[in-house]
């Protein structure tokens, strides 16, 4: 079977991202293979892993929106925000309403800045933060803006808070876990995560890495059917074969995007193009599959 395209994978507790790509390399013979964003070890759920030609595709999808159910543990702070990391500080009681929480959690909607964990995978002067950490160095990691969408309480008992929260690109469940415990005096790390939501992709496609090929298969994307939200045109002969060889070629529009798909007349799928409007569409192939 061709593997080219995109593999949705459940991604199980304890593993890293890296070991589930190699896993999966592995598995089915491929020689590239890369994930669409780092999932912490403790945390489970949807893993997108771009296979052979798609990894071409990759920043395609670096801005997508993502969705978390977090478990979040109130009493203490963490020296890695989640439960992996060393206790610190003093225990405190939890003496906020579940009411209190609530508002709490909605003043998280919307944009606002967000300073990323000391233990995460920003680069520092080509350092990785969670290296200069690990080696006792407290990074200085520069404040971003984030967006969260949507964040709602869905369940809160004892010291532990269940999370849904709907972000975009750069947002750090982590860091919001800290936040809480800050502004709730009480201290706060992510006891466990699952990533429900990838873009369009659910955890219902999503199949575990170690699932028979037949289950694979049902997660599978091909290279032609990803990116289906971008438009599509079909070339002759003479214009498939500019477009193979890295040349431009004028076609007719509009198009409503920046981005088109480029097939030629057996539906075999040639390049992503960009678009450049005139008077004539001009279609600069910018990844040419040959």
């Amino acid at each position: 079977m061709n593997w080219d395209g995109l593999l949705l994978i459940n991604k199980p507790q304890a593993e890293t991202s890296h070991t589930i790509v190699q896993i999966i390399k592995n598995r089915l013979k491929v020689e590239k293979a890369g994930h669409l964003g780092t999932l912490d070890p403790i945390a489970t759920g949807v893993f997108p892993v771009c296979l052979g030609k798609a990894t071409r595709l990759t920043p395609f999808y670096m801005g997508a929106d993502k969705c978390y159910l977090a478990a979040i543990h109130f009493g203490y702070f963490t020296t890695t925000d989640d439960r992996e990391g060393r206790p610190e500080g003093p225990v405190s009681k939890i003496r906020f309403s579940k009411e209190q929480l609530e508002r709490v959690i909605s003043s998280f909607q919307g944009d606002f800045q967000q300073k990323p964990p000391a233990f995460s995978a920003k680069k520092i002067k080509g350092k990785k933060a969670y290296e200069l950490a690990r080696m006792g160095i407290k990074p200085d990691l520069p404040i971003q803006k984030v967006s969260i969408h949507d964040i709602r309480l869905m369940h809160f008992e004892k010291d532990t808070a269940v999370v849904y929260i709907h972000c975009g690109t750069g947002t750090y469940v982590r860091a919001i876990a800290r936040e809480l415990g800050l502004r709730l005096r009480c201290g706060a790390h992510v006891k466990d995560l699952a990533r429900t939501q990838f873009s369009q992709f659910r955890l219902e496609e999503c199949s575990d890495p170690d699932s028979p090929l037949e289950k694979l298969r049902t997660s599978f994307i091909p290279l032609s059917e990803m990116l289906n939200d971008f438009p599509e045109i079909a070339l002759d002969d003479a214009m498939a074969k500019k477009i193979l060889n890295g040349s431009s070629v004028d076609v007719e529009g509009p198009f409503d995007k920046e981005w088109v798909k480029v097939f030629d007349e057996k539906n075999n799928l040639l390049a992503f193009a960009k678009v450049e409007t005139g008077e004539k569409n001009l279609l600069q192939p910018k990844i040419v599959f040959n």
